[in-house]
């Protein structure tokens, strides 16, 4: 132990003199104090790095203590600002962790210095309860659905305002899991809010329903009617003229329509207009032709077995910076060699936390290609339904992929 410390002694003395000969002016190219402590459900880790060095901050986990052997072994869990000097963590089990803290410049180089005590924990932290999505979900009541001019209004409450919810449409009842694929149209309904407007076509009858996004993404769906579905219909009136400016008067009812069959000049029976001759058949043009068979290739087929993961083309660039640079080496340590279960596990850690619409959605299209290949074809069918916002194009085959593995 004594040897230990001397050691740590020694190496922090001779890195301190380093730093003065590598580094620019006040730069530090690590942070200080990292600290591992639990805190309910979560591990909080904490640091001390100066401002103004215009850095980001990875944070990374394992369950051994990092170091140079390890490093690629380790699972980079947040990319943060420099501003930030906290992270909750919420793994998804009760293993011993250990963390460190790296820093990126603006240039993009990743300073991987490995200091005890400093920007690396030497003491594993675990949970002794892990929350499941059960416990984190929120409890939707209290669902109601109006109608006003060219607008429903949906309201319900929810016991935790900060999750992100879904609101589904459906012109038939809502009554069981099932019911919810024949929806027409879904919206995912921003944290904190409690009420959405919509503006569907008039002169239908329409059901609501409002379910945990994260609940309803590993396929956990609770019909509660009444309280997340609406149980009486609603429906904007057909004298509503939505999206069109206001007429000052209805055109006159126009009269029957007359059926001729005699000529009123000769009072001689005129052809049987019910039945008709086909036109005889003709060879199409060459240029007619071709526009048949591009329109033929354009009609989505019947889609083939997937077995490949789709890496989409933003994903594959060089410099990602952000959430995108933790997405790309999720995508890198995992799909490219379908180590399926990891890659679940941190697509779900890294879904936990708030991101950009378009990165979220790009996320939970990797988690849908690890639920298909996984043979998970309804979790993988709601999922994909999460991508269309964005990635619409993308996510058809695989939407008809799975459809078609749910009818099998």
């Amino acid at each position: 132990m004594k040897k230990y410390l001397l050691f740590c002694m020694l190496f922090l003395f001779a890195f301190s003199l380093f730093c003065q000969q590598v580094t620019d002016d006040s730069f530090i190219p690590f942070v200080t104090k990292l600290k591992a402590v639990i805190s309910g459900t979560g591990i909080v880790l904490t640091w001390q790095y100066p401002p103004g060095q215009g850095v980001t901050k990875l944070i990374y986990r394992y369950r051994e203590e990092i170091d140079e052997k390890n490093f690629n072994q380790a699972t980079l869990i947040a990319s943060l600002n420099e501003d930030v000097e906290s992270y909750v963590d919420h793994p998804h089990d009760t293993f011993e962790y250990y963390y460190l803290v790296l820093l990126r410049d603006r240039k993009g180089k990743t300073y991987e210095i490995f200091i005890p005590f400093r920007n690396k924990t030497l003491l594993g932290v675990s949970l002794e309860k892990v929350e499941t999505e059960q416990d984190l979900a929120t409890k939707i009541t209290n669902i109601k659905a109006s109608a006003a001019m060219d607008t429903i209004t949906v309201s319900f409450s929810s016991t935790k305002p900060d999750r992100e919810v879904l609101l589904y449409r459906s012109t038939s009842p809502i009554l069981m899991p099932d019911d919810v694929l024949q929806s027409t149209s879904f919206v995912l309904v921003e944290k904190g809010k409690t009420e959405y407007k919509d503006q569907p076509i008039p002169g239908i009858d329409y059901y609501y329903a409002v379910f945990d996004t994260a609940l309803f993404k590993i396929g956990d769906i609770k019909i509660e009617p009444g309280k997340n579905t609406t149980l009486s219909p609603v429906k904007i009136d057909t004298t509503i003229r939505t999206g069109l400016p206001d007429v000052k008067s209805k055109r006159p009812i126009p009269l029957p329509y007359l059926s001729l069959d005699k000529s009123i000049e000769s009072d001689k029976d005129l052809m049987n207009l019910n039945s008709f001759i086909l036109p005889s058949e003709q060879k199409i043009k060459p240029g007619t032709e071709e526009a048949v068979k591009r329109l033929e290739g354009s009609v989505i087929k019947r889609s083939e077995e997937k077995t490949e993961f789709q890496i989409l083309e933003v994903d594959k660039s060089d410099n990602p910076e952000g959430d995108a640079y933790i997405l790309q080496i999720i995508i890198e340590k995992n799909l490219y060699d379908a180590k399926l279960t990891a890659a679940e596990g941190m697509l779900k850690d890294f879904l936990r936390i708030r991101h950009k619409p378009e990165i979220s959605e790009r996320a939970n299209f990797y988690l849908g290609q690890v639920y298909y290949m996984q043979g998970k074809y309804k979790e993988a069918f709601l999922t994909f339904n999460l991508c269309t916002g964005h990635y619409y194009i993308e996510t058809q085959s695989w939407l008809q992929a799975c459809y078609e593995k749910i009818l099998e």
